[in-house]
């Protein structure tokens, strides 16, 4: 018998693609597929005006499980670019996700859930805020569909009393 004949015959009887397909939870990342233009306002600088911002989320799916999005400004005096991974975690029943962006060095972790009417996900994580004096603060990011190719993101922060303060807000329109 040749060293190949044995690799196949010691080869699982299942293929890669027999794995399990995506979960209805996965399937809801589908909404956010696609090439988005967004405009909104940030406001992280306490005693600042808001910044206006407006920039473009391209938004492609790999392989049914994760939404992986690149957001890139097109706003000249704040050139800024972020990557975000979400995914559903079936074992925490959670959606979970992975920032970075090229304003720090920080990795955020998120995990959060989408509500009964399927249009808002809320991801919750911890995170350095250079304007206060706590090595981390809560942060809690939402993104509500208003319809299939318009959505709002939302980003706040959490008080010392519990209250949530808007940090930014951003309008999105699907392009494609």
């Amino acid at each position: 018998m040749s060293q190949n004949a044995t690799l196949e015959a010691e080869a699982p009887s299942q293929s890669c693609g027999d794995m399990n397909p995506p979960s209805k939870q996965h399937q809801w990342l589908d909404r956010l597929v696609g090439t988005w233009s967004s405009k909104g306002e940030a406001n992280c600088m306490p005693g600042q005006p808001a910044m206006q911002l407006s920039g473009i989320e391209t938004v492609r799916s790999i392989g049914g499980f994760w939404a992986h999005t690149v957001i890139e400004s097109d706003n000249p005096e704040m050139p800024y670019t972020q990557l975000v991974t979400v995914g559903y975690d079936p074992d925490k029943e959670k959606y979970i996700a992975t920032v970075v962006d090229s304003m720090s060095g920080y990795r955020w972790l998120a995990e959060g859930t989408v509500d009964a009417t399927g249009n808002k996900l809320t991801m919750e994580t911890e995170g350095p805020f250079p304007f206060r004096e706590a090595p981390l603060s809560r942060f809690q990011d939402v993104t509500e569909f208003k319809s299939d190719d318009h959505k709002v993101f939302t980003s706040s922060i959490q008080e010392e009393d519990g209250a949530w303060t808007v940090l930014m807000k951003f309008e999105a329109k699907r392009l494609q």
